[in-house]
């Protein structure tokens, strides 16, 4: 569930990990998951993060920030 997306905003996301090995100079060997995402855009999606407004990236960001801040701080928020 996206609950920070804007309706106007329209994807296909995959997101998916890749595990990374690195040997070290002592021959050991050192694995990890790199999770990363990728998103597929229609041209007017695409448009309407660059142009401003509710679904640009800043919006986005300003109302996972109101969601995290009502969650951490609710006691200190709404008495």
């Amino acid at each position: 569930m996206r609950t920070h997306r804007s309706q106007a905003y329209r994807s296909i996301q995959l997101t998916t990990r890749q595990i990374i090995r690195v040997t070290e100079p002592d021959g050991r060997e050192l694995r990890f998951f790199f999770p990363y995402e990728v998103q597929i855009v229609d041209a007017e999606s695409y448009r309407t993060t660059e142009a401003g407004g509710p679904a640009d990236h800043a919006s986005y960001k300003l109302r996972q920030l109101a969601s995290v801040r009502r969650r951490v701080l609710a006691d200190l928020i709404e008495p």
